[in-house]
C-alpha cells in the first residue's frame, strides 16, 4: 500500500471516529459536520471529499462493524461444531462486537433508520451480509447431514436472526439488560429453535 492511500485510511479512520463520538453525544440529527471535521483535525471540504452526508458516514460507521462482525463470525462457527454450538458461536462473536460500540450510537442508529430514507436501504444490506453468513453456516451444516433435509434455511435464518435482532432491541431499550443478560437470553432462545417447542 502505498504511502498517499495509508495517509487516506488514516485520515478516514478519523473522521468515522469523530463522527462515532458526535452521533453518540448528541444524536444524529443535531451532530454538524464542522464540528466532526474539527474534531478529526480535518477540514469540512476534506470531510465532504471523503464523506458527503451525514448518512453515508453513519452507513460507513456499520459497515466498518459488520466486516469485523463477518471477520469474527467466520473464525468462531467452526464446520465440526454442532450445529446449534455452531449458530451460538457466530451469535457470541457478533453480540460481543455489538456492546463493545457505544449503546447511545446504537440507538441513535436505530432511531435514524427507522425514520427511513435511503439509509434503511444501506443498513438493510448489511443487515443481509449478516444473514448470508448465517445461512452459509446452516447449509454446510445441512450438507453434512446435522440440519434435516426438510428444513427450509431461508426460514431458519429468519428466525434465528430474528431472535438476535429482538434480543438487540431489548438491550437497547432496557438500562437494566446487561451484556450478559444479552448473551444468556439469545443462547436460550436460539437453544428454543433448534430443540422446538413439541415434547
Amino acid at each position: 500500500m502505498s504511502l498517499r492511500q495509508l495517509k487516506k485510511e488514516k485520515t478516514a479512520r478519523a473522521i468515522l471516529t469523530a463522527a462515532a463520538v458526535r452521533f453518540a453525544a448528541d444524536g444524529i440529527d443535531a451532530a454538524r459536520m464542522d464540528e466532526i471535521a474539527a474534531d478529526a483535525e480535518v477540514s469540512v471540504g476534506t470531510l465532504y471529499n471523503y464523506f458527503g452526508s451525514k448518512q453515508s458516514l453513519l452507513i460507513a460507521l456499520f459497515e466498518a462493524e459488520v466486516a469485523e462482525m463477518l471477520e469474527a463470525g467466520g473464525a468462531a462457527a467452526a464446520d465440526d461444531m454442532d450445529p446449534l454450538d455452531a449458530v451460538h458461536h457466530l451469535f457470541t462473536a457478533y453480540t460481543d462486537i455489538m456492546v463493545a460500540t457505544n449503546p447511545h450510537l446504537l440507538r441513535e442508529v436505530l432511531r435514524f433508520s427507522l425514520a427511513g430514507g435511503e439509509a434503511i436501504q444501506e443498513l438493510a444490506r448489511l443487515d443481509e451480509d449478516l444473514m448470508v453468513q448465517l445461512a452459509g453456516v446452516l447449509a454446510a451444516h445441512q450438507e453434512a447431514g446435522r440440519i434435516a433435509k426438510s428444513v427450509a434455511i431461508g426460514d431458519a435464518v429468519f428466525v434465528l436472526y430474528s431472535v438476535l435482532m429482538t434480543e438487540l432491541l431489548m438491550y437497547l431499550s432496557l438500562d437494566e439488560f446487561t451484556p450478559a443478560d444479552l448473551r444468556r437470553s439469545v443462547a436460550r432462545r436460539v437453544e428454543l429453535v433448534f430443540n422446538g417447542i413439541n415434547p
